[in-house]
């Protein structure tokens, strides 16, 4: 069984389960992209230009448009995120807002490139490699859809490394219910216990936890604070290339 090396000495374990904004995808690239995308298709579509702080504020960005740590853009699924944008439609009495919100976001999934959306954070397709060819299990959890997921996986060539992949549309509690590593899990063929989980927001440290996984590693670089992600993980690294010993 393959191990890893924490702070306080290896542990063994089955299954790593990855969030993927922030962990394996730049998360400012691809989400600063598409909000920006979103907000300029709500805008335009309601004929409301000054929506654009209280859609901002609803979507979790501040007035530079960088996201919040624990606003909707770092801890909310989709279906969240266009709800808050038809109730900011809806406050100021733009008719059909839920219609206008849905077809903003179609229209901005397609403004955005795909080297935007899927691009990858340097290190992390080969770090996934070497797990895999070192026995770990993979998994991916991510308050993205699954599709998303695995057009990230299919943008970046890594087909086939992650056994299951776990998008917010396939639960009924997104993180940090226990609900999304379980299934994870699960499909895995893992128990919780012999699984760990790897994410850069508060959420995902507490979603490993609640479930019982065997490790939670905090990354650092995406939306999570080294303040904010120490309390709730056993391991803190400045990135998943970290997880591959230097040696390898």
């Amino acid at each position: 069984m393959p191990s890893l090396n924490l702070p306080d000495g290896p542990r063994e374990g089955a299954l790593l389960v990855f969030d993927k904004d922030g962990v394996l995808a730049d998360f400012h690239r691809a989400w600063g992209a598409m909000v920006r995308a979103r907000v300029d298709a709500l805008t335009r579509l309601s004929g409301l230009a000054d929506l654009v702080e209280a859609l901002k504020a609803g979507f979790g960005v501040d007035t530079a448009w960088r996201p919040l740590p624990q606003g909707l853009l770092a801890t909310g699924s989709r279906t969240q995120a266009i709800a808050v944008a038809a109730a900011c439609l809806e406050a100021v009495g733009v008719p059909e807002a839920r219609a206008i919100a849905e077809t903003a976001f179609a229209q901005a999934d397609a403004a955005v490139s795909m080297a935007d959306r899927h691009a990858a954070l340097p290190g992390a397709g080969d770090t996934l490699r070497h797990l895999a060819q070192s026995g770990w299990r993979l998994a991916i959890a991510s308050t993205d859809t699954t599709s998303g997921i695995r057009e990230f996986l299919a943008h970046n060539r890594l087909d086939g490394l992650a056994i299951a992949c776990v998008g917010s549309d396939r639960v009924a509690r997104g993180k940090p219910a226990p609900e999304m590593f379980r299934l994870a899990c699960g499909e895995s063929g893992v128990g919780p216990h012999a699984a760990a989980m790897i994410g850069d927001g508060l959420v995902d440290l507490q979603m490993g936890r609640a479930a019982g996984a065997f490790a939670t590693i905090g990354v650092l670089g995406g939306v999570g604070t080294h303040e904010m992600l120490a309390p709730h993980a056993d391991w803190l690294v400045p990135d998943v290339t970290a997880l591959v010993p230097p040696s390898v």
